[in-house]
């Protein structure tokens, strides 16, 4: 009889500590809850024309929320303001209006019309801190039907929902038998393995605050017997410990890489394409690892050719105008740059041409052979609109160039050989085209301080000068290191000569010249 009696108490005490080890909940972080969303709500949306977007896509939205079943949607009450835009730095006013809805997640939505298309930031916000742990956004979206906009709508909602680091949430628990909020819609079928995760930390952007990474750690497994439209039943076929799979625990679905098996009807291992019969499809006669090119660092060259117009123009003292001219002026120019940083570049410039023109009435020779040469050297100081060395940017420079003009001499004397030389200034700027079309287009002006002229043979006491430079230029990327470059170039030199010596009054050249060539970064 006591034998019977401790027999029953046994079973008793066994039978009562099972049962208080499945109803105590074992420990769950901080950032678990923080994930656990069973209700969501959203403030009123807004926009910058006044509400002509933001109203019917608020509207739309709280249908988008009814409608789910992954969560519950908890109205607003009447009259609730729209959301400040800098909802995201205000978590006290973020666990307000959670408070107020009584609901677990809140989403925000602003949109602003612009030149370019629609712009808006869709903010999902969850936990006791109050701070977002998603966002979504909409980048100048080129179509502004409201229609078009309620699909985009849509669209950012999903993409929220399937950022969630879980994708559903056990319901209850009886026994080894629990039953999820994930369906055959859901893509859940018989048989499926499901993983119960616990969230052990939310890795945060350090400005925005939203969620960049999570850490979690697996709970147990359930295995799928029975599914419906948005349910599912399972039992827990593992678990850590005894009662580790709660209510609201977090359920990731099979998500694997699946590959078919490298095998031929014969048994055999498919093999590797070095040991097949038509390897030299893959690989060529002399096949190498392929290697991603490095960027160019160190420089440029670029090496140029193009045909000008030429124009000198000398006043005489006698009273007549000497003047020659030529359509057709050959060139060619060798361009470079030394970076030294991303800001700091060393510029060179040697330009070359000759070619000739006819000679004023009544000056022998009949023709002139005309030798144009410009040689620049400069310091240059990028100012880059964006991070990217290779994107737009404005430069400044300033270095010595100097411009040679030489003629054969002419009886009576009409014109000289010139040199001018002086310290420039030069600002150019670059842009690139679109994405699409690999292309930079560009600008540049140089701009000489107190510029000197001499010439031989020299007659004129004094003189005072003017130079004139600037140019468009366009820039074709072929490769990452070869371009085409193409260039038209304006160029003014003028000379005001004074003292009774001087051959002539005034003289002055002009030069437009067209040209192109390769461009190679080193």
């Amino acid at each position: 009889m006591q034998m019977k009696l401790g027999f029953l108490v046994l079973i008793f005490l066994m039978f009562s500590l099972r049962t208080w080890a499945q109803s105590t909940s074992p420990f769950v972080s901080a950032a678990d809850q923080d994930l656990t969303v069973k209700s969501v709500t959203a403030v009123p949306f807004t926009d910058n024309i006044k509400g002509i977007y933001a109203n019917p896509l608020y509207k739309k939205f709280l249908t988008l929320l009814a409608q789910d079943r992954l969560w519950s949607y908890q109205s607003m009450p009447e009259g609730t303001p729209a959301a400040p835009l800098d909802l995201e730095e205000k978590p006290d006013l973020v666990k307000n209006l959670l408070a107020t809805s009584k609901a677990d997640g809140l989403f925000t939505f602003r949109v602003t019309k612009g030149p370019r298309g629609l712009n808006g930031k869709m903010t999902f916000f969850s936990g006791k801190a109050g701070l977002p742990l998603i966002q979504e956004e909409l980048r100048n979206f080129p179509k502004f039907e409201l229609a078009e906009a309620e699909k985009e709508i849509e669209l950012m909602y999903s993409r929220i929902k399937a950022r969630l680091p879980y994708r559903g949430l056990v319901l209850s628990r009886r026994g080894q038998e629990v039953t999820v909020n994930l369906g055959f819609r859901n893509g859940i079928k018989n048989n499926d393995q499901l993983t119960v995760v616990q969230f052990l930390k939310l890795n945060r952007h350090p400005k925005l605050k939203i969620m960049v990474s999570s850490e979690k750690e697996i709970m147990g497994k359930i295995k799928v017997f029975k599914t419906d439209e948005y349910l599912s039943f399972g039992f827990v076929t593992y678990e850590r410990e005894v009662g580790a799979v709660q209510p609201q625990s977090k359920l990731l679905t099979q998500d694997f890489i699946q590959y078919n098996e490298p095998v031929l009807q014969d048994g055999k291992v498919v093999p590797g394409l070095e040991n097949r019969q038509d390897r030299d499809l893959s690989y060529g006669s002399n096949p190498r690892e392929w290697l991603p090119q490095e960027a160019p660092q160190y420089g440029r060259i670029a090496l140029l050719a193009g045909i000008g117009s030429y124009n000198i123009s000398s006043s005489l003292n006698a009273g007549a105008t000497a003047e020659a001219t030529s359509s057709f002026a050959p060139e060619i120019a060798i361009k470079g740059e030394l970076w030294i940083s991303s800001e700091w570049n060393v510029l060179f410039n040697i330009r070359q041409s000759v070619f000739s023109v006819p000679a004023p009435p009544n000056a022998t020779p009949g023709t002139l052979n005309m030798s144009l040469s410009s040689y620049s050297v400069l310091g240059a100081y990028n100012f880059l609109m964006s991070p990217d060395f290779f994107g737009p940017k404005i430069q400044l420079s300033a270095g010595y160039s100097t411009y040679n003009s030489s003629t054969d001499r002419t009886t009576p004397l009409t014109f000289t050989n010139t040199n001018y030389g002086g310290l420039l200034v030069g600002f150019a700027g670059q842009f690139p085209l679109t994405t699409e079309i690999p292309m930079d287009l560009g600008a540049q002006f140089n701009m000489f301080i107190s510029p000197g002229m001499t010439e031989s043979p020299s007659t004129a006491v004094s003189s005072k000068s003017t130079i004139n430079q600037f140019g468009f230029f366009g820039v074709y990327h072929v490769r990452s290191r070869f371009k085409i470059r193409g260039e038209i170039n304006f160029e003014y030199y003028a000379t005001a000569f004074g003292g009774a010596a001087a051959n002539s009054s005034n003289t002055t050249q002009k030069m437009t010249s067209a040209m192109g060539g390769i461009e190679y970064l080193f």
